[in-house]
């Protein structure tokens, strides 16, 4: 395995991999396993690298397609409004 970063992840994880297995990947993104291997082998959605038969994936590309799957609050949405108490009309308040 190569170097290892120190990251705040969970009890268990006090030193994170820099390559993750499919199971350890699935848990960095709170998904279920079978989810994750559904998303690789249907749509290649998230980029792996298979090394002696298991799929490896990095942190970096992990959070690139979180990142990639964002979704923005629409600002005058009726819980926007409710949450913030204001309504917004062309960028003025």
């Amino acid at each position: 395995m190569g170097p290892r970063a120190r990251v705040p992840v969970g009890p268990e994880w006090t030193v994170m991999p820099t390559y993750l297995t499919r199971k350890e990947a699935a848990e960095y993104l709170r998904i279920p396993e079978h989810s994750l291997q559904r998303k690789d082998t249907r749509t290649r959605a998230i980029p792996y690298s298979i090394v002696g038969g298991k799929a490896l994936y990095t942190l970096a590309d992990l959070d690139a397609w979180v990142a990639a799957h964002r979704v923005e609050p629409v600002v005058d949405s009726p819980l926007v409004v409710e949450l913030t108490g204001r309504r917004t009309f062309g960028g003025q308040r």
